[in-house]
């Protein structure tokens, strides 16, 4: 099992939930069924979004985790820290 820690940027509620996270610990990792974000499971995919730092240049710490259940989206929440899990 791997663990990687995220900070989330921002939450787009709708359907599905879209959770942008900052990873804090640069590292490279895929997603597998069973991976899990703040303990809510997620789709196998993951992108890298078009963010841009104050500098105009692209940000590749941030990325985009599609929610596979509504879970608990409450909890999730800009400047909330979350665990990504993923198994194996």
């Amino acid at each position: 099992m791997t663990t990687i820690p995220f900070e989330i940027e921002f939450v787009f509620r709708r359907r599905p939930t879209v959770v942008f996270a900052r990873i804090l610990e640069s590292q490279d990792f895929g997603l597998v069924e069973g991976a899990r974000l703040g303990g809510v499971p997620i789709a196998p995919v993951v992108t890298a979004p078009r963010a841009l730092d104050a500098d105009g240049q692209p940000r590749t710490d941030i990325f985009a985790f599609t929610l596979q259940s509504g879970g608990n989206v409450e909890s999730f929440a800009p400047g909330v820290r979350v665990s990504l899990v993923i198994p194996g």
